[in-house]
């Protein structure tokens, strides 16, 4: 199973390497030590050394000396900026269950795509798929009136309803805040939209225009994909307008990539991504979305600290993956996603606490407001058990998340400073502590 992190197709902001879930704006504090006196809830417990022998995660990085694999991918928004990041801590429950942990999608589920366009065969393929699908993929903008259109975060967005409902990548609006997001359809009209929903773990979002009369994209079936099968992207390749077509084939399919703290499946494909085909779709040669465009390797490999680079990599999210996540959102507005808060990794570097620190997984950053943020949680925290479980990576820590649904209580054992403490950490709802 690859577990290689990558970056996303939107072109502006920074995307969080190992998460769809959080694409951060900024480089993450480097935190190389602990200087608070204040302490997690709960009693301090004995201390003792634990072995200084961390568990190796492959957390990958920008920069770094020697040589090592590494797949970096960069915003697919425009303008891209690079970032390096660790993991997010989220529970990812299975494509066809949601609510608190569990529970079956609701029963009315909307409808959503378009009818199949008719493909006729021909010398010329690309063409008719290029022409009957561009009408169905918009360009999405941030509009930061401090900045001209062209610095403006941008990515693609496909139709998925005649009245106006549209699905884009989250890390493609993750900078909306107090700024507009605009919609720019084939026919160059404008629509300022609103965010119906979206869901930072499967890097989903679901906005509304008001219009009618649109052209919705037929969705296809992405579990009957084979390898070698051509396809086409369409999108806002470089902030050039979201008419931009891009041919190849399917390189490989169920690709695990690591993001958001465990592994989400991907079609691979060697079509050109460029920054701004983020959200946009990945078709077959019948017009059908069987994908949407989220990732792209652009570095395989260091060379003494140089980059080598990667073409012809890139990733999308399946179409049959996507789809109850988009329903979810619009039925309900949200997806709930069980966590605690907390950007981490296994600190085999001993980057934020000193060498002979014992094993577990190292906090870089805590989610205000969240469940580790409540329960006392810090930057440089070492936590190495939960629900008395001996954490050895990242991966073990979710394993005890997945375990429990929204409201429940993990206990954990924090080292800090050269102390263990204990604290209680109440499960919450990432979807809401990130908005």
């Amino acid at each position: 199973m690859d577990t290689n992190d990558y970056r996303d197709q939107n072109t502006g902001g920074q995307y969080d390497p190992a998460g769809y879930g959080q694409y951060q704006h900024g480089n993450y504090p480097n935190y190389g030590g602990y200087y608070s006196n204040q302490y997690p809830g709960g009693k301090k417990k004995g201390g003792g050394a634990l072995k200084a022998v961390l568990a190796v995660l492959m957390v990958l990085c920008l920069i770094a000396g020697g040589i090592f694999t590494a797949f970096v991918i960069m915003p697919a928004v425009y303008p891209s900026i690079i970032s390096r990041n660790p993991l997010v801590v989220t529970a990812a429950p299975d494509a066809a269950t949601e609510g608190n942990g569990g529970g079956k999608l609701t029963t009315d589920s909307p409808q959503i795509g378009g009818a199949a366009p008719e493909i006729a065969s021909s010398d010329e393929p690309y063409v008719q798929v290029a022409k009957a699908v561009t009408p169905a993929v918009v360009m999405v903008r941030i509009d930061d009136p401090r900045t001209a259109d062209e610095y403006d975060p941008q990515g693609t967005g496909i139709i998925i309803t005649g009245d106006g409902y549209i699905v884009t990548n989250n890390h493609v609006i993750s900078q909306r805040g107090r700024f507009n997001i605009i919609i720019k359809t084939s026919d160059d009209k404008e629509y300022t939209a609103k965010v119906v929903g979206a869901d930072v773990t499967s890097d989903l979002a679901v906005l509304k225009i008001d219009a009618a009369g649109l052209t919705a994209a037929a969705l296809g079936d992405s579990d009957t994909l084979q390898v070698g099968q051509r396809v086409v992207a369409i999108g806002n390749a470089n902030g050039l307008g979201q008419g931009t077509v891009t041919t190849g084939i399917i390189s490989a399919l169920d690709k695990s990539i690591r993001s958001g703290g465990f592994s989400q499946k991907y079609i691979q494909t060697d079509t050109a991504i460029n920054p701004g085909n983020s959200g946009g779709p990945l078709v077959d040669m019948k017009g059908k979305v069987i994908g949407i465009v989220t990732l792209k390797s652009f570095i395989s490999e260091y060379n003494n600290g140089l980059p080598i680079s990667s073409e012809g990599i890139g990733f999308a999210i399946p179409i049959n993956t996507a789809k109850p996540v988009i329903e979810q959102i619009m039925t309900t507005g949200s997806v709930a996603r069980p966590g605690i808060g907390i950007t981490c990794t296994v600190d085999s570097e001993h980057e934020y606490n000193p060498s002979g620190s014992p094993d577990g997984v190292t906090v870089i950053n805590v989610t205000q407001g969240s469940g580790a943020d409540k329960a006392g949680i810090q930057p440089a925290d070492i936590i190495t058990t939960a629900d008395g479980k001996a954490l050895k990576s990242v991966d073990d820590l979710l394993a005890v998340i997945q375990s429990h649904k929204i409201g429940d209580t993990i206990d954990v054992t924090v080292w800090r400073s050269g102390q263990y403490y204990s604290a209680k950490i109440i499960v919450g709802d990432l979807n809401k502590t990130n908005q």
